[in-house]
């Protein structure tokens, strides 16, 4: 586990390559390998600079997390998860490329979180399902604020509820604030709100 002292304790990620914090990872031989176990791994309480591109300036593929108490401002991915039974609150994320990003990931709570400025906030791919997101505020999204990703399938039991999606800024490129180019989703929303936009709040990319 790793505590920080909230925003006081600043990491300068500007000229990373690859992610800054990767939880659930030991070394072996001198290269990263899955850790099979343990006690859940966490971080919390740190305010973050930059990062990869490509890249989550957290990423995880643990099986149990917790991710708490962030401010992350002009990351290319803030949060990368691939992994299981996690939590995640208290996290605002501040212009990035992608705020969130969850592949092939199951039975996480998302709560209390503020993104600000991205490409994109939220994008869920292939292989994910059991996720609940709630109390979610996405402001002035550049193209999408919840992406369902291309050509993905089995993406399962999405619920967003509570969340406020909103632009002050209309961006030309802005597709919507739902947007699914995957196959096959089973997702709801309940008890959100979609302002400022002139067209639909939700829309398919595919058929």
């Amino acid at each position: 586990s790793l505590y920080g002292e909230g925003l006081s304790s600043h990491i300068d990620a500007s000229d990373a390559k690859r992610s800054t914090f990767v939880l659930g990872k030991h070394i072996s031989g001198g290269i990263p390998a899955d850790d099979p176990g343990g006690s859940p791994v966490k971080i919390s309480s740190l305010r973050g600079l930059g990062g990869a591109d490509s890249n989550g300036f957290i990423y995880t593929n643990a099986q149990g997390f917790q991710i708490s108490g962030l401010f992350l401002s002009a990351t290319g991915i803030g949060v990368e998860i691939e992994g299981t039974d996690g939590i995640m609150s208290d996290i605002a994320i501040d212009m990035c490329l992608s705020g969130m990003v969850f592949r092939r990931c199951q039975n996480i709570v998302v709560s209390n979180v503020n993104i600000f400025s991205p490409n994109y906030a939220i994008t869920l791919m292939g292989g994910c399902r059991d996720i609940a997101f709630s109390n979610i505020m996405v402001s002035y999204t550049k193209y999408v604020s919840v992406l369902f990703g291309d050509v993905e399938r089995n993406i399962d039991n999405i619920l967003f509820s509570n969340c406020i999606f909103t632009n002050n800024v209309q961006h030309d490129t802005f597709a919507g604030y739902v947007h699914n180019r995957a196959s096959v989703v089973s997702a709801a929303f309940r008890s959100c709100s979609f302002r400022n936009w002139p067209r639909h709040a939700i829309s398919h990319g595919t058929g």
